[in-house]
């Protein structure tokens, strides 16, 4: 059940890492419009 556990937890983190990505890409292009 470990194995199980540490590719969900990972997948969790990659989700996450995903998702600020896309925050940060968005905010960025704000940024750059307003310019």
């Amino acid at each position: 059940m470990d194995h199980v556990k540490a590719l969900l937890i990972k997948f969790i983190a990659n989700l996450v890492i995903l998702i600020f990505g896309l925050i940060y890409n968005a905010s960025f292009s704000d940024v750059f419009l307003t310019i």
